[in-house]
């Protein structure tokens, strides 16, 4: 077999495999301070095939009150679906908050979605803006593998993580860099 014929059969496969493979990607993350409670937003990427999307995401709240759950693009995020409710046993459509626990589940579906640049399923807004985590998927879920799972045309996906702010590292090393530039400042003025 000729060298051009072997590198066609492999670039051929790469394609495949990468279609074959491909996965909606999950952003969880803060994005900002609105009166004093901390807001943060859920956002849903394409991989690389333009097709609707399907979204059932479990959400539980530490260190902080739980205070609302919207749909972040509602032109895009148009259709609520019934989902498998972790919290309640039941099935959900649109979106399920418990305020009393600080936990909430949504279930949507989306328009057609041409691009690869990220969606916004959801905006999270909890009170106050100490130490707080974000948990999504499994993690948030007493029930495993429900409240979890983004579907498109080639299947589901499980997500699972958690974001924290201020995350314990860097609350650490902004209270140690404080103190350290405290110091400095004295130095000089004496």
């Amino acid at each position: 077999m000729s060298l051009s014929k072997s590198f066609c059969i492999a670039l051929l496969c790469a394609v495949a495999a990468h279609s074959s493979q491909a996965a909606p990607i999950l952003t969880v993350a803060p994005t900002g301070i609105n009166g004093g409670n901390r807001v943060w937003d859920v956002k849903i990427a394409q991989d690389s095939i333009p097709g609707s999307l399907a979204a059932d995401l479990a959400f539980a709240i530490d260190g902080a009150d739980l205070l609302s759950v919207v749909v972040g693009d509602a032109t895009i995020w148009d259709i609520p679906l019934p989902g498998n409710n972790p919290y309640t046993g039941t099935v959900t459509e649109g979106i399920y908050i418990d305020m009393l626990n600080d936990r909430s589940f949504s279930a949507y579906g989306s328009a057609i979605v041409t691009s690869t640049t990220p969606t916004h399923f959801l905006r999270i807004t909890t009170a106050g803006l100490g130490v707080t985590s974000l948990r999504y998927g499994t993690i948030a879920s007493p029930v495993p593998n429900q409240g979890n799972s983004i579907s498109n045309a080639q299947g589901t996906f499980r997500y699972s993580g958690a974001a924290t702010i201020p995350e314990p590292a860097s609350a650490a090393l902004m209270f140690f860099g404080s103190i350290a530039f405290a110091f400095s400042l004295r130095r000089r003025v004496k």
